[in-house]
């Protein structure tokens, strides 16, 4: 919810930027790669009793919607600032990032940036894989930590 809070509070700043000629909204497509830390993992506990991963999800794609400013350039190109939620997963905001946004002739965008995912689903210390299950376990455990990831936004702006 803080995320929330983060992106409204930005996009209120941007009415107050007066040499910016573009400032909109937009939705897209956002393909993430996780590049700087812990990769959101499952895992499983085999019949020997050993922590066996099945699944390791460092790459995604997610429908997101964004705010921009855009400081005009030649021919019909902006470029300037953006932040956007990627929606989905059992929240309702899955992720929330932002970085530097070129649209071109008013239909199509490109924006590259960084990423937050607040609830990273990642194995709990105690488990490693390849090595036995804690002792009592009958099922792996996790622990919800901040993925940070590189992503690149492809969208459209949207009519103001």
């Amino acid at each position: 919810m803080r995320y929330l809070l983060l992106v409204v509070i930005l996009w209120g700043l941007i009415p107050s930027l007066s040499v910016a000629q573009d400032t909109g909204w937009g939705a897209g497509i956002l393909v993430r790669a996780n590049v700087f830390g812990p990769k959101e993992q499952e895992a499983a506990i085999d019949t020997r009793g050993v922590v066996q991963l099945t699944a390791i999800r460092d790459t995604e794609i997610r429908p997101v919607v964004e705010t921009h400013i855009g400081f005009p350039l030649r021919g019909g190109v902006d470029v300037g600032p953006f932040v956007a939620a990627a929606l989905g997963g059992d929240k309702i905001i899955h992720a929330i990032g932002g970085g530097l946004l070129v649209t071109m002739q008013k239909k199509f965008s490109i924006g590259l940036g960084g990423w937050v995912q607040p609830g990273g689903k990642v194995l709990r210390g105690d488990f490693q894989v390849g090595q036995p299950a804690p002792p009592g376990a009958t099922a792996v455990a996790y622990v919800e930590r901040p993925i940070v990831s590189f992503a690149v936004l492809l969208g459209i702006p949207l009519p103001q």
